[in-house]
C-alpha cells in the first residue's frame, strides 16, 4: 500500500509542475506595462510631431502672407489672420487659445518680416504621461523670417 501512495504523490507532484494554466496571465502581467508604454508612446509623440508641422506649416503659411502687405501694420494683420484661419483648420488637434502668435518686422533689420508660434502642448492633457515619455518639448515653437516685397 505505500508504493501505490509514493506513487500517487509522485504523480500529484508531478502534474502540479507540468500544470501552465498560470502562465499566461504571469506572461500578460509582465509584458502589459511595456506593450501599454509603447503604444501610450507612439499616440504622445504622433501628437507632439503633428503638432510641430502644423505649427511650422502655419508660420509658414503666415509669412508669405504677409509678403502682400505694403505697411507693417498690414503685414502683421495678414501674417496674425492666416495663422489663426490655419490653426482653427486643425481644430480637432489644435486649440487656438494654447497657441501665441506674433509678427512684426525683424528689429535692427527693415526688410525682414518674422512670425512666430509658440504652442502648448500641456493642452493636450498629457502631463501625467510626460513623467514617464521624455518629451522634446512643453512648448513646440516655429519661426519663420521673410523679406517683404521680395528685396
Amino acid at each position: 500500500m505505500s508504493t501505490s501512495c509514493r506513487a500517487g504523490t509522485t504523480a500529484l507532484f508531478d502534474r502540479g509542475w507540468n500544470d501552465s494554466s498560470g502562465a499566461t496571465v504571469i506572461e500578460f502581467a509582465l509584458l502589459a506595462p511595456v506593450f501599454l508604454m509603447l503604444v501610450f508612446g507612439i499616440i504622445v509623440y504622433g501628437l507632439f510631431f503633428a503638432t510641430d508641422i502644423a505649427i511650422t506649416y502655419a508660420a509658414s503659411e503666415a509669412a508669405r502672407t504677409s509678403e502682400a502687405g505694403l505697411s507693417d501694420s498690414e503685414r502683421e494683420s495678414l501674417a496674425n489672420g492666416t495663422a489663426r484661419a490655419i490653426i482653427e483648420n486643425y481644430s480637432p488637434l489644435l486649440k487656438l487659445s494654447s497657441a501665441t502668435i506674433t509678427s512684426g518686422p525683424v528689429t535692427g533689420n527693415s526688410g525682414l518680416f518674422q512670425v512666430s508660434i509658440i504652442y502648448n502642448f500641456q493642452s493636450f492633457g498629457l502631463e501625467g504621461l510626460s513623467r514617464l515619455l521624455p518629451i522634446p518639448t512643453v512648448n513646440p515653437s516655429a519661426n519663420v523670417i521673410v523679406s517683404h516685397g521680395g528685396y
